[in-house]
């Protein structure tokens, strides 16, 4: 116990001599102040994130209204008066002046203009022209971060400025990801196949989902122009020429036979595996030959993708080649070879039962499969 004392006693003393306790009460009010600034700020921003919201909401009502009766107008004189309507100049008047307001308003007309067509889409689009708010998106364009450029382009695009496509054009082969995806599926909105133009310059891969998009864009376009997809199946960037051979295969351009059979000798797996979907549609017999010389260089999935277009157009000529892939080390392929030869050649129960066990796994399970596959 005498020691537990000694000990306590020396504690205390060493903190008394160490801590002036003016400077404890000090430092503890600093504290404090730095605590209590920081919930106001908090409170602050709380406070005045609440007030955007408030005024956002209020700003998409007023705007809602506008922009309704906006839709409506069919002549341009009925443009004009709507334009001299008091709650139409009160709102032009703060778009002057007001950039949240400006923000709020492009946000409503791009909404808007993506759930309306033909004579009320036009006129949301010509609004805003009239209220000048193009200058907006177009100084975002030049001057913002990468999300922000991305959000200007569709701006632009979705409310129809066909006159900046060059400024667009630039950004189609821009080194962010989003902003050249934004930017091509802009030029396609806007100016459809001639938009595809920049795929002679592009030098940075087109995503599965951008070509998708592309096609996608492509589809509500009638003016069809291909001039340039034979150029894109030779293209240095793989990802192009996988996405004229969409092209190929979505638009059936025979045209492009010869292109076609080129790729199926491509570096790229992705490319060759195109080119066969691509052939599917635009076959001719020749190309039988050619795959069945392709078949020994490929992996397994690309030669499951072959024996499934041959499945289609095979003839009794490429009946030695499919009996030899039911003996094939993968079995994926040797059921594949197997749903071929049952679905184009005659006596295929009996041709195949005399280069397999048919009492053997897969065997018992797949003849009987097929026989009721070709029965259907």
């Amino acid at each position: 116990m005498q020691v537990v004392s000694l000990f306590n006693y020396v504690t205390f003393f060493l903190l008394d001599a160490v801590i002036d306790p003016v400077q404890l009460l000090a430092i503890t009010l600093v504290f404090v102040c730095i605590i209590a600034g920081m919930l106001f700020f908090i409170l602050l921003y709380l406070i005045r994130r609440t007030g955007r919201s408030m005024r956002r909401r209020s700003l998409r009502e007023q705007y809602s209204n506008c922009i309704s009766e906006l839709a409506v107008c069919e002549t341009n004189d009925e443009l004009q008066s709507f334009l001299q309507q008091p709650e139409t100049l009160t709102i032009t008047a703060l778009l002057q002046h007001d950039a949240f307001a400006r923000r709020i308003i492009i946000t409503e007309l791009l909404k808007t203009v993506k759930n309306m067509s033909g004579n009320a889409a036009a006129n949301v689009c010509w609004f805003y022209e009239q209220a000048g708010l193009q200058h907006d998106s177009l100084f975002r364009l030049q001057k913002g971060a990468w999300h922000v450029k991305a959000r200007a382009i569709q701006e632009l695009s979705g409310l129809r400025q066909n006159k900046y496509i060059a400024k667009i054009y630039r950004h189609t082969n821009n080194s962010n990801e989003l902003v050249r995806n934004e930017a091509r599926t802009a030029v396609i909105k806007l100016t459809g196949f001639e938009g595809l133009r920049f795929l002679d310059v592009a030098t940075y891969p087109l995503t599965e989902w951008q070509q998708l998009c592309l096609l996608h864009e492509l589809s509500l376009h009638s003016n069809r122009i291909f001039d340039g997809v034979q150029r894109w199946l030779q293209s240095p960037n793989s990802s192009v020429t996988e996405f004229a051979l969409r092209l190929v295969e979505v638009y059936h351009l025979h045209a492009c036979y010869p292109n076609v059979i080129d790729c199926l000798k491509h570096a790229s797996k992705p490319v060759r595996k195109k080119a066969i979907a691509a052939l599917k549609e635009i076959y001719t017999p020749s190309a039988n030959e050619i795959l069945v010389e392709r078949f020994e260089y490929e992996d397994a999935d690309v030669q499951i993708l072959i024996l499934q277009l041959l499945q289609e157009f095979a003839t009794e000529a490429e009946q030695l080649f499919l009996l030899q892939q039911l003996t094939h080390q993968q079995q994926e392929v040797k059921v594949a070879a197997a749903r071929t030869v049952y679905h184009t050649q005659p006596a295929a129960e009996q041709l195949i039962k005399q280069r397999v066990n048919a009492d053997e796994y897969p065997w018992t399970v797949l003849l009987p499969q097929l026989k009721q596959e070709v029965a259907l």
